[in-house]
């Protein structure tokens, strides 16, 4: 009865022209909106009838768990979704959205105060995993239509089940996702982590998780240094969910890449602690993340809106032990230095950083003792980690600061330590040097000894030893050789690494009448003076036999060049019991050996680090006029994209032998007169995303190849767990024949990119250039352009015919009055 009374009225209202307000949601039809849903039910948006098109809607779905268990998580699968779309900055959907929130009012973590909003849609399924047992699904437009939609299914599932979560054997480890804080949905703590007890996990992982996040992990560990290694990491990684339309987006380690979703590692208990690192895209990383302290603070944050699509990230926590026998160089609050007074006979020894540090780091040790004696540093272990170009460094100065003129050696991935060294005075400073900043310590591991000895000239046999990185001139000191009884080494290292292949050109004054690259023809000579990096075989050149002084001119091979002075113990006349020199020192022409030397760069070689793309080439030589003489030494890197492999294709290597001419693809040799060689680089033989190419050859204007490489990658094995891999989304192109995919815009673009198999025939075409794949592309190509010529003629053919029209009715019209 009362329906029918509001009803009159509102028909009443209407005959009168009174407007009716209209509602602000509709719930829609009772059957798909505003309802309990059981598990294995699946649930769709309401269908679009007369009643509900354009109008706003509004639905709501809590799924029912029986028995209520707090050991339960919910799985939402959602199989279509279609709803607004994100505004710019993300802080808004547009037209609709979806809320997914996680836990009811009794729940103790829960986000559903600030739940956020997800929009878009999606090509392929996407799941939710819940935090709680208990989970609602909002579904809102505001003009519901058919391009609007929902569909998912609910299933359960108990916490121990979910291994990519809870790891194996969760009963043994029941906080090791960390103990929640009470009264937030996300943050946690994680106290004295060990191996596998302790996983940084993003909400919802390994499911999609949740929008409008702020979440902070407090990572601690008993003592030493804590360490995070990134297993999978998928936030803001994509942007849509077509790849054909947008591929992934790599891990970037800036923080202007992250303007929607963030990941932010703290060195430290809080976010005032300095930042290690900023992450998001999708990939992993190629190292852990080490904090200078037992303590790492993680946090996570989300836009308020954002697309149902990425995955989060899932951290391993553990504790980075340092050896007991030695004393770390640590970073504390952005600062690493050592200073240390070394008593008599007392060894200290000291080991290299263990953690993090920013680019353009300078850590030092100043050691210094009484003015009476002098420091000796021994090396016990120096290893390189990683390839670096010595863009990090160990340097070692006879001083009590880093004075350029007083350097000893510059050690690094060009130039290794030796056992011993020692200084002339009470003070000797030694710098560790970053150019590039890391996140799990140096790629210099060291351990070294110093220890406070009697002063002694020359004793250890490198205090005249330096390091030179500009033009300049050279003494070395001959006539301090022949006043001391002992052995002495000197050690002058020329670096030219700044310059790209950069060179040295020496030329010497020297007393030595013998040059040979038979070191061994100088054994018997008390002074010989040895250089390295002058020979395509890293042999040293030797230079002995003192007759007369003369000048030899010498150019290095590579960007180092280290020339060594050393002389042997004086003979014993155990005759007349009495130390008598070698009789070649009794020349008067024993004077100091002199010289000057010239950086330059070898433009032969071309640039350093070649051009970062899916595809490229390098041909030597890469001029084309007064191609200059003389050996030849180049070094290239070939950056690839993380995780990618390197297939390469060698053409037409024209040489004189492999002995004196090659070409090294990391550790693949490469001989002269090969026509054609294809070859694969896997991922796991690649360094720092670099391929390495060596080329070394006894006359350039000999030597003429190209070399092609593409970025691809190389498939499971039958026998691998993941041979089951979808080729849809990795592989947008098999290479049948090497087992290989690459990226689709290399199909058909005039280069083979395809590896050929191993003792496969030469084919004249590779399986990406087959002409009856490309050809009929074009084809189409062709006939595309032929149907939008024929429809632009027959709409032109139709707009003259109205122009015709209109005007003949406008002269008829004139015509009538």
């Amino acid at each position: 009865m009362e329906f029918l009374l509001y009803a009159l009225v509102l028909s009443a209202m209407g005959n009168v022209g009174l407007a009716v307000p209209d509602m602000n949601h509709r719930t829609g039809d009772s059957d798909h909106c505003n309802k309990t849903v059981d598990i294995y039910q699946a649930v769709s948006s309401p269908p679009v009838t007369d009643a509900n098109r354009g109008k706003p809607l509004h639905c709501s779905y809590k799924i029912r768990v029986r028995p209520a268990r707090d050991d339960w998580v919910v799985f939402v699968r959602f199989t279509r979704l279609k709803v607004g779309q994100p505004n710019y900055d993300r802080s808004q959907c547009i037209g609709g959205y979806v809320q997914i929130v996680d836990g009811y009012k009794d729940s103790n973590n829960s986000n559903r105060d600030f739940p956020g909003f997800y929009c878009g849609d999606i090509d392929s399924p996407k799941t939710f995993i819940s935090e709680t047992p208990q989970v609602k699904i909002i579904f809102h437009a505001d003009s519901y239509g058919p391009d609007t939609f929902l569909q998912f299914d609910a299933n359960v599932e108990k916490q121990g089940e979910v291994h990519a979560r809870y790891g194996q054997f969760p009963h043994l480890y029941p906080h090791r996702r960390g103990a929640p804080v009470p009264g937030s949905y996300c943050d946690r703590t994680f106290h004295e982590c060990a191996p596998g007890r302790c996983f940084v996990q993003s909400p919802g992982f390994p499911g999609i998780y949740p929008r409008n996040l702020h979440c902070r992990y407090h990572v601690s560990v008993r003592q030493f240094l804590v360490g995070l290694d990134l297993t999978a990491f998928d936030v803001d990684g994509l942007r849509c969910d077509n790849l054909l339309l947008c591929f992934p987006r790599p891990i970037s380690k800036n923080a202007e890449d992250c303007p929607y979703d963030i990941v932010r590692v703290y060195d430290g208990p809080s976010d005032d602690s300095p930042i290690i690192v900023s992450l998001c895209g999708r990939g992993r990383l190629k190292s852990n993340i080490i904090a200078s302290g037992p303590d790492i603070l993680v946090e996570f944050v989300t836009s308020n809106a954002g697309p149902l699509l990425n995955t989060g990230f899932h951290f391993k926590a553990d504790s980075i032990i340092d050896p007991d026998t030695s004393e770390p160089l640590q970073l504390r609050n952005n600062s690493c230095f050592v200073e240390r007074y070394l008593p008599e006979n007392k060894e200290i020894t000291f080991s290299n950083l263990r953690s993090w540090y920013p680019p353009n780091t300078t850590c030092a040790y100043r050691f210094y003792t009484t003015p009476e004696d002098v420091i000796r540093l021994d090396f016990l272990l120096f290893r390189i980690e990683r390839f670096t170009m010595c863009e990090e460094s160990l340097k070692l100065y006879d001083a009590p600061e880093p004075n350029p003129t007083k350097i000893i050696t510059k050690l690094c991935d060009m130039n290794k330590a030796q056992a011993v060294y020692e200084s002339t005075g009470h003070y000797l400073y030694v710098e560790f040097v970053s150019s590039r900043g890391s996140l799990d310590g140096s790629s210099i591991s060291y351990e070294f000894q110093v220890k406070s000895v009697g002063a002694s000239s020359l004793e250890s046999g490198h205090a005249c030893s330096r390091v030179l990185d500009h033009d300049g001139h050279l003494t070395l000191p001959l006539h301090e050789l022949n006043a001391t009884n002992q052995p002495v080494t000197c050690n002058y290292t020329l670096d030219a690494s700044s310059l790209l292949h950069g060179r040295i050109n020496l030329t010497l004054e020297v007393p030595f009448e013998k040059m040979t690259k038979v070191c061994t023809e100088c054994k018997t000579e008390s002074i010989v003076l040895e250089v390295f990096g002058a020979t395509l075989d890293d042999t040293p050149l030797c230079l002995c036999h003192i007759t007369r002084r003369r000048s030899v001119t010498i150019t290095s091979m590579s960007s180092i060049m280290v020339i060594m002075l050393r002389s042997s113990p004086v003979t014993v006349d155990t005759k007349n019991l009495i130390l008598a020199p070698p009789s070649n020192l009794k020349s008067s022409n024993n004077k100091d050996i002199t010289g000057n030397f010239i950086f330059f760069s070898d433009v032969r070689c071309g640039p350093e680090i070649l051009k970062l793309d899916l595809q490229g080439f390098i041909t030597f030589p890469s001029f084309q006029e007064n191609a200059l003489p003389g050996p030849v030494h180049c070094l290239w890197q070939v950056p690839l994209l993380p995780g990618m492999d390197a297939g390469f294709r060698l053409e037409n290597f024209l040489g004189n032998n492999c002995s004196s001419d090659y070409l090294k693809v990391n550790h693949v040799l490469l001989c002269p007169t090969l026509i054609e060689h294809s070859f694969v680089v896997q991922r796991e033989d690649i360094k720092s995303s670099n391929v390495v190419l060596d080329l070394r050859a006894s006359e350039a204007s000999e030597i003429n190849f190209t070399l092609w490489w593409t970025q691809l990658r190389v498939l499971p094995s039958t026998s691998s767990d993941y041979s089951l891999m979808s080729l849809g989304k990795e592989c947008e192109f098999l290479c049948a024949a090497s087992m290989t995919c690459i990226r689709k815009e290399l199909v058909c673009n005039g280069v083979p990119n395809c590896p050929r198999a191993k003792d496969a025939p030469v084919r004249r075409y590779s399986p990406d250039e087959e002409p009856s794949m490309c050809l009929s592309g074009r084809h189409n190509l062709h006939l595309h352009w032929w149907v939008i010529g024929f429809g632009l003629v027959i709409s032109v053919c139709i707009l003259m015919g109205l122009i015709y029209s209109v005007c003949r009715r406008c002269q008829n019209h004139r015509q009538r009055f």
